[in-house]
């Protein structure tokens, strides 16, 4: 980890220290892919189904970008604490959009309020905490997220 680190930080200071940056960079790249590979092949079992929109669409783009920038960009737990909020949203959104209570009831059979709550959630947490809830959390008590 520290070899990547130290190579996304600076490459040159990297390599003139010592760092086979080639090396790492191929080991991260494929380490990247055959995460990827897993996740989809888990994904198209689990379904036994693949659309080029459902896997490569604006919605699976959005709700990536989402959880990181939510949680928290370049932390370990910030993914996590954004996919459970960004997974609990689509829920709601899903549930309000199938039945929802007798005052919203314009909502029902619309779509895309899931992409607009993700907008809000998004520009909310860029303004008011652009290291996102984990990076915010771990400014304020760094005792608790360091380990």
């Amino acid at each position: 980890g520290r070899y990547t680190t130290a190579i996304r930080e600076d490459e040159l200071a990297a390599a003139s220290l010592g760092t086979p940056v080639m090396r790492y960079r191929l080991l991260t790249v494929a380490l990247s892919a055959a995460i990827t590979s897993v996740a989809g092949t888990l994904y198209t079992q689990y379904y036994l189904f693949v659309n080029p929109d459902l896997a490569f669409g604006s919605a699976v783009s959005i709700q990536a970008i989402a959880t990181v920038v939510i949680g928290g960009i370049g932390t370990i737990w910030g993914p996590v604490v954004g996919a459970i909020i960004v997974g609990s949203l689509s829920d709601v959104t899903a549930t309000l959009l199938r039945t929802p209570p007798e005052w919203l009831g314009f909502l029902q059979g619309r779509s895309g309020l899931d992409v607009i709550l993700y907008a809000v959630l998004l520009i909310l947490i860029v303004r008011l905490m652009p290291k996102g809830i984990v990076g915010t959390l771990s400014e304020k008590w760094p005792e608790r997220w360091r380990r």
